[in-house]
């Protein structure tokens, strides 16, 4: 069985399509759907409703907001299914084998499987290994290496993949779109220029997250520096595009997680 988690949070206008689309999927014997409601302002009543019947949902809300990685993580710990999917509240799946096609794929003993997405903003298709979109998860192997959402509102899923990855899964590629992105312009990753910037330093304390529970996995040292370096690239090539105020509170922000400091 898979479970299929999706953190809600006000998101009455878009939620019906993305359970459509999941209403649409082959199997429906395989999998279950776990709504897990970040205290939402809106009632889903009515969508509840239209779909309780047809398809397998458990419906849980958190007392307040936390933010989509504490829900997803909610959705885990109520989970119990052999495998997990991810699916954000205003996306879709791509087709009506979408699911199961992953499923085909990690069933034969992998614990990690990822596929292509199609980005309805940008047009474009990719996997980023740095997201959840399109990829099943085995649950023993994310129970066992105990790889768990912090509590950042943003970049969380690049955190929790990154932990994925860095434990060594068996894994596999789907050549495939399993998975559609919708631009949503309420969306908490959208943002201007100016408060990209500051959403560095939770960047920042996500990748310090990441290097600490790495660390006591024992995961290969050698994946644990090639992370690193990914992550100093792209603050670097950041870092050389700032003024002067703005380069001493990113060192300031580093220093604070007790990660080396840029100088160039």
């Amino acid at each position: 069985m898979i479970d299929l988690i999706i953190p809600m949070y006000n998101c009455l206008d878009t939620i019906d399509k993305t359970l459509n689309s999941i209403y649409c999927q082959d199997r429906k014997d395989l999998y279950k759907i776990i709504l897990v409601d970040d205290c939402s302002s809106c009632d889903y009543t009515s969508v509840l409703d239209k779909y309780s019947k047809s398809l397998d949902i458990t419906y849980l809300r958190l007392t307040q907001n936390y933010g989509p990685g504490i829900a997803r993580q909610y959705g885990i710990d109520h989970s119990n299914s052999q495998y997990i999917m991810f699916i954000d509240a205003d996306d879709l799946l791509y087709n009506d084998n979408s699911i199961i096609c992953l499923y085909n794929k990690i069933c034969t003993g992998l614990d990690y499987v990822s596929s292509l997405t199609y980005n309805e903003y940008s047009k474009t298709t990719s996997c980023n290994s740095g997201d959840l979109h399109g990829k099943m998860y085995s649950r023993d192997f994310i129970l066992k290496n105990n790889i768990r959402f912090n509590d950042s509102r943003f970049h969380e899923d690049n955190a929790f993949n990154s932990l994925v990855l860095l434990n060594n899964p068996s894994k596999s590629f789907i050549d495939s779109i399993v998975y559609i992105y919708s631009y949503n312009k309420k969306s908490l990753t959208k943002s201007n220029e100016n408060e990209e910037f500051y959403r560095l330093e939770i960047y920042i304390k996500n990748m310090k997250y990441v290097i600490d529970t790495a660390s006591i996995n024992k995961c290969k040292s050698e994946l644990i520096k090639e992370y690193i370096e990914r992550k100093y690239s792209y603050l670097i090539n950041y870092y050389n595009n700032l003024d002067k105020d703005k380069k001493e509170i990113l060192n300031k922000w580093l220093e604070d997680n007790n990660l080396k400091v840029i100088s160039i």
